[in-house]
């Protein structure tokens, strides 16, 4: 696998990829592997930091608290390619959506490709190892959604 096709050519990943190997830390070789092992956010960009350090920094620095919540409740669902008409149905009741989505993307935390969205597979280990949203009213709804999208009932169960 091209090392930039397993990162999306997400641009925040091209960049940090570019100062690590910049720095010196690592080679490319190196840094495949480290990648192939699951070892991504782990890479040490340099002495005190690693790329997980450095998304947590781009997280807390975040103030808009909607942006968070929807970055949380994106991480539950597949790191694939989601057409923005289905992200409609699933997240019912924000008004906001495509307002958020699109700022996501412009802050670099989501890939968007003509209408559709996709949490890259790498910002969603992270969020779900550092910052996953409470099992509670923001992510039920969420869960809802997709099981009357399905046509699932759950409650009979």
């Amino acid at each position: 696998m091209i090392f930039y096709e397993f990162i999306d050519y997400h641009s925040l990943f091209v960049e940090l990829t570019a100062k690590t190997l910049q720095k010196g830390c690592f080679n490319l070789a190196e840094l495949r592997k480290k990648i192939q092992k699951g070892e991504f956010v782990k890479i040490e960009r340099d002495f005190e930091h690693t790329f997980n350090s450095f998304l947590n920094e781009r997280f807390k620095i975040e103030t808009n608290q909607a942006l968070k919540l929807l970055l949380q409740q994106l991480a539950v669902l597949p790191s694939i390619e989601i057409d923005y008409l289905i992200l409609e149905e699933i997240f019912a009741g924000n008004s906001r959506l495509k307002v958020c989505l699109n700022e996501l993307a412009k802050r670099g935390w989501l890939i968007k490709k003509e209408n559709t969205y996709k949490l890259h597979q790498i910002i969603k280990e992270f969020i779900l190892a550092n910052h996953p949203a409470e099992f509670d009213a923001s992510i039920l709804p969420i869960i809802e959604n997709i099981n009357a999208i399905k046509g699932l009932d759950v409650k009979s169960r």
